[in-house]
Formats: C-alpha cells, sequence, structure tokens
C-alpha cells in the first residue's frame, strides 16, 4: 500500500476545496490499483502547480487490484457505477499490475496468456472503455511501466500490447509509461531527473511503484496529453502556463511501497 507525507500550504489550507471543483474547467477521475494512486496524486500536485482552476483531479483507486479477479473487485461494474452516480469529463486508467493469473468463469479455468484468457481480457477492457465513451468521457489508458523483476517484466509487456490494441480500437488514448525511468540503453533505473532536475529516486524500493518524485514524472506524460487535448484546442480558457513548459517544482515529499 502507498503511504503519502506531504506538506501542504496555508492557502492551500484556506481554500475551500469545492469552490476549486465548482470553478473547475474540467473533472478528472484516475481509475485504477496501487499505481494508479501514486499517478493520482502526482497528477493532483502537477495540476495544482500549473493552474488548479482548470483541472479537478479525483480518483477511485484500490489496492491489489485488476480485471481478473473480479470476485474481489469488479472493475466494468465499478466504471458503470462511476458514470451514472458522477460526472467527470476524463478517464484516466492504470492497472493489470495484478492479472497475470487465471480466470474462473463457468466452472474452467482460463490461464495467464490463453485464448480464453486473452479473449476475456480484451471483452473486459472494451466494457470499460466503451462505458465511459458512450458517457462522453475522454479515455486514457495509461500502460504499466518497466520494472525490476524480470519475469513480471514480461507479464507487464504482454498486458501492455493488449491494452493498446484495444484502446486504439475503442478510440481511447494509450499513452506509454514503460520507457520514463528507463537508461540510455532501456533497462529499469531506479534513479533519474526529478521536475526539479535533480537527481533522485524516482522508483519505490519494490522495484514497480514510484516515489513521489517519480509519480510527479510519470503525471507529467499524462498532464501533457491531457493539455493537448483539452487546453491547446479550447483557446477560450487556455492559461498562458499551458502554452509552454509548465515550471518544475521542488520536491518535498515521498510515498513509499510498504513490504
Amino acid at each position: 500500500m502507498i503511504g503519502v507525507a506531504s506538506a501542504g500550504t496555508n492557502e492551500d489550507a484556506q481554500k475551500d476545496p469545492q469552490d476549486v471543483k465548482d470553478e473547475a474547467a474540467y473533472s478528472i477521475m484516475v481509475m485504477g490499483d496501487s499505481l494508479a494512486g501514486g499517478l493520482y496524486r502526482g497528477l493532483q500536485q502537477n495540476f495544482r502547480d500549473a493552474d488548479g482552476a482548470l483541472f479537478q483531479v479525483e480518483s477511485q483507486t484500490k489496492v491489489n487490484t485488476g480485471l481478473v479477479r473480479s470476485d474481489r473487485f469488479d472493475w466494468p461494474a465499478e466504471v458503470e457505477t462511476l458514470t451514472q452516480s458522477g460526472t467527470f469529463d476524463i478517464a484516466i486508467i492504470m492497472l493489470g499490475g495484478n492479472d497475470a493469473q487465471s480466470f474462473r468463469m463457468k466452472g474452467r479455468r482460463h490461464h495467464f496468456q490463453t485464448e480464453g484468457w486473452e479473449e476475456e481480457y480484451r471483452r473486459r477492457i472494451d466494457h470499460i472503455v466503451t462505458t465511459l465513451k458512450d458517457k462522453d468521457i475522454a479515455v486514457y489508458w495509461v500502460g504499466l511501466p518497466n520494472i525490476k523483476n524480470s519475469k513480471r517484466r514480461e507479464q507487464f509487456r504482454h498486458v501492455n500490447a493488449i491494452f493498446k490494441e484495444r484502446a486504439e480500437a475503442q478510440g481511447a488514448r494509450y499513452i506509454d509509461s514503460w520507457d520514463i525511468t528507463n537508461d540510455e540503453n532501456g533497462n529499469f533505473r531506479p534513479s533519474g531527473k526529478a521536475l526539479n532536475g535533480k537527481k533522485v529516486l524516482l522508483r519505490a524500493r519494490d522495484g514497480t511503484h514510484f516515489t513521489f518524485a517519480g509519480n510527479r514524472v510519470l503525471a507529467r506524460h499524462i498532464e501533457k496529453a491531457v493539455r493537448v487535448d483539452f487546453i491547446d484546442k479550447d483557446k477560450s480558457i487556455t492559461a498562458g502556463v499551458y502554452k509552454k513548459d509548465i515550471p518544475e517544482q521542488p520536491v518535498t515529499s515521498d510515498y513509499r511501497q510498504k513490504n
């Protein structure tokens, strides 16, 4: 589980969150597992630093979930509920790290990467994307990052290929996160440049999750895509800060995966 330790300013404390939500031009909902939880906090900080009035970032994330074990948590059903009970313009989805396991359907087991598994996995992705797009919600599906564990790395590559295929087939935008913290040879690298230009630890000790600095770097990639689609194309609400790179901010807090 990812924890947080952060320090807010007096100005942040005095501003009513509901006022911020009411003023925001667009509402973003981040969905997924613990990786999505870290991404949410990175996006929340990045957008707040740039122009919090344009985007309100919310989340519905749950650790140790995915698309396979619907008996634990049913993401397709949860997305249906969210679209019926809430109003948001943008959905950012990141999950799949827990999905290298068998589907149990109608008394049969479909093992990871078998034909039955692939068919059902694609169906669940399609259901999520079409449910959101039917409500005119823009969908950004974020692929899994490179990780330290070599066996799980290949599993991540496999589900990423499916995410990309189905997202693009259903009219969603797929955002690749694989190379974000890699070295020049494409190998996993735990450290790198934070948004303020300093070299810091970007990945957590488990070799899968991100530190707070890493989550902000990850979030920057999604943030740029959202700005291009929603700000640069809508000149009526374009803020000057979005016409250039967002100023780098010092890293003041950290998320760590508890083993």
